[in-house]
């Protein structure tokens, strides 16, 4: 997808937008128009509208690593991970019945995915937002100012695949020791 409603590639190589807060600022970092669109009213106020993100209810840590918000993702996988964890290990160890170890873990995630869907929104309008203000504080050439936004937003797939496959290693782990 190409920001800013450019038709040509060509269009797109030579991105310029103005070194100002603006809608188009935020196309440009967000790669496209659903979220500028969302925000339109809360860009000038630096308030985020409260919403429900329900790509981020039902992906928790993979949406936010998709989005680039890594430190939010980092701490959702790890939640994710302790809550497998201590369900793998009331089971084994302390000898919990596996019907009441799915129901704790269930609430955990349940809990989770609740929180990630209503914070997500408003955590990747603060992220992007401090991302445009740095690019606009930044001694940054007017000319580079959109092709820089464009290409330090987006979205990212190798963040996704690298916690995807730890999430599948970590919960393969126990598995693989008892072989």
């Amino acid at each position: 997808m190409i920001p800013t409603g450019m038709d040509s590639v060509k269009e797109r190589e030579k991105l310029v937008i103005a070194k100002e807060e603006s809608i188009e600022a935020y196309k440009a970092y967000t790669w496209g128009d659903y979220y500028p669109n969302q925000w339109k009213f809360s860009i000038k106020g630096s308030k985020a509208p409260i919403s429900f993100n329900f790509s981020a209810f039902l992906f928790t840590y993979r949406w936010c690593f998709f989005r680039k918000l890594n430190k939010l993702g980092l701490m959702l996988f790890t939640f994710e991970l302790l809550l497998l964890s201590s369900g793998f290990i009331l089971v084994e160890h302390f000898e919990f019945q596996p019907l009441v170890a799915i129901y704790a873990v269930t609430s955990g995630m349940l809990a989770m995915m609740t929180f990630a869907g209503f914070y997500a929104n408003w955590a990747y309008f603060k992220h992007t937002q401090n991302a445009i203000k740095s690019y606009i504080n930044s001694r940054l050439p007017d000319v580079y100012f959109g092709e820089a936004l464009r290409s330090d937003g987006g979205t990212s797939m190798g963040n996704l695949l690298i916690f995807a496959a730890l999430n599948i290693l970590f919960i393969s782990l126990p598995k693989i020791a008892q072989v």
